[in-house]
């Protein structure tokens, strides 16, 4: 394990909740400490490697990795390619819910932006395909982007466009009529946009102030990918009408290959936008997000593109009041990541709830979605020590090992290719309350 913070945490608390791996090795490779770990991992055979993974010394640090290796990748700021090229070169498996660089890249500032080759070194889009070139002929099986959001989220809108087929067009899915064909399907039902949205309402104890980041989850990925530039899956139309409406944007499309993705000049944090999501008790109430990128932008317009035409995909993210604040301070400390940093747990946590979903639209004004709300009581219920939002992502990562493990050389794959029935089998138990409906 790479990186050992909120979420990785998680992830060992239902390794042990599960009693999975227990005559396994584990090395957590975490520069700082890692509180109650001790606790999590009795009875397993574990070491803590105090150590940052840099470019000089992550060959010694992993040199005994192999073909019997799982590396998990939880870091930030660590090149995620340099490391699965070096697990494709060790023929170890790989998974990580974020693709990664070192922040060694030209410090642009997203206003100024004109040309793709400009943010071109620190971008998802670019990462993506440089992680599928690197594994493309290895069959090894690999996860990238493999967490909730992304990771989950892609699941969550495959089989909302399945049970809307189902529940409000009388469709049925049998082995003769259904032959996982989803962009086909998406046609058919005319879905022209998806929106990814989440509402962390949770409330914390701790607070945030001009030298501390709090959140519910990675405060430094959370400050670095909002200072990023917004990333949109867009058709004709939707690009016709950003030009029209926007005319100080510049759209900048990637060229590494052909894509629906374009990249706006402003930063994801400083652009909102509306829209609707689920209480805990399944209701439906309005919100204002920011367009944050992340990378199931990319993955699902590819898999839901048809004929060269790809849903508008976006993601629409309001995060919990202190992390709110703490964008604040980030800002004015010119968009620089604050000295300290928390990721929150059960402990710290006073009330509410993260809700994440995939919605839905429809050429006919139809609007469905699928939704995990997980909240306080459900990290009670389990006896867990981690928050809602973390375990929102162990969730998802550790069925995706599982399935790695029972398929080990199906290549190196995005979240949509894996069958989310096989991951739902598994996370519907921790993922609080899940809702599949129309609004």
């Amino acid at each position: 394990m790479i990186g050992c913070g909120g979420v990785g945490f998680c992830l060992l608390e239902l390794i042990k909740k599960e009693k999975l791996f227990t005559e396994n090795e584990f090395y957590i490779i975490e520069p700082k400490d890692i509180p109650d770990l001790e606790k999590i991992m009795k009875g397993y055979k574990y070491f803590h490697v105090k150590e940052y993974i840099t470019k000089e010394n992550y060959t010694d640090l992993l040199q005994n990795l192999n073909s019997e290796c799982f590396v998990v990748n939880l870091s930030v700021n660590v090149d995620s390619v340099m490391l699965i090229k070096f697990c494709v070169e060790r023929k170890a498996h790989y998974i990580d819910t974020s693709l990664e660089v070192y922040e060694d890249f030209m410090d642009v500032k997203p206003s100024e932006v004109k040309n793709y080759s400009e943010i071109m070194k620190n971008n998802l889009f670019h990462q993506n395909y440089l992680a599928l070139k690197a594994t493309k002929k290895d069959k090894t099986t690999r996860h990238i982007s493999s967490g909730m959001n992304p990771g989950g989220i892609s699941h969550f809108a495959k089989k909302a466009l399945k049970e809307y087929a189902r529940q409000v067009k009388g469709m049925s899915f049998t082995k003769k009529t259904w032959f996982g064909d989803y962009a086909k399907l998406a046609h058919q039902l005319g879905l022209t946009e998806i929106q990814v949205v989440e509402c962390d309402t949770q409330k914390l104890k701790v607070k945030s102030n001009p030298e501390l980041f709090v959140n519910t989850w990675s405060s430094i990925g959370f400050q670095e990918e909002a200072s990023d530039s917004v990333m949109l899956s867009l058709n004709a139309e939707a690009k016709k009408n950003i030009q029209k409406n926007y005319p100080d944007l510049n759209l900048i499309q990637p060229t590494e290959e052909k894509s629906n993705i374009y990249f706006l000049n402003v930063r994801g944090m400083n652009m909102k936008r509306k829209s609707i999501t689920l209480d805990y008790e399944g209701k439906p109430f309005e919100y204002e997000g920011m367009l944050i990128p992340h990378a199931e932008i990319i993955t699902m317009s590819s898999f839901f593109e048809y004929k060269g035409v790809s849903p508008i995909i976006s993601y629409i993210y309001k995060p919990c009041e202190e992390a709110m604040r703490g964008l604040e301070f980030f800002k004015n400390n010119n968009y620089n990541n604050l000295k300290y940093e928390k990721v929150v747990r059960r402990e710290d946590i006073q009330s509410g709830y993260d809700s994440i979903g995939a919605l839905l639209h429809f050429k006919n004004g139809d609007k469905f979605g699928g939704w995990t709300v997980c909240g306080l009581e459900d990290v009670k219920k389990h006896k867990l020590l981690s928050g809602p939002t973390t375990l929102q992502v162990a969730c998802y990562l550790l069925p995706c090992i599982l399935y790695t493990l029972k398929f080990k050389k199906r290549g190196t794959l995005n979240a949509e290719q894996v069958p989310h029935e096989y991951i739902f089998n598994f996370a519907n138990k921790y993922l609080g309350k899940i809702y599949f409906r129309k609004l």
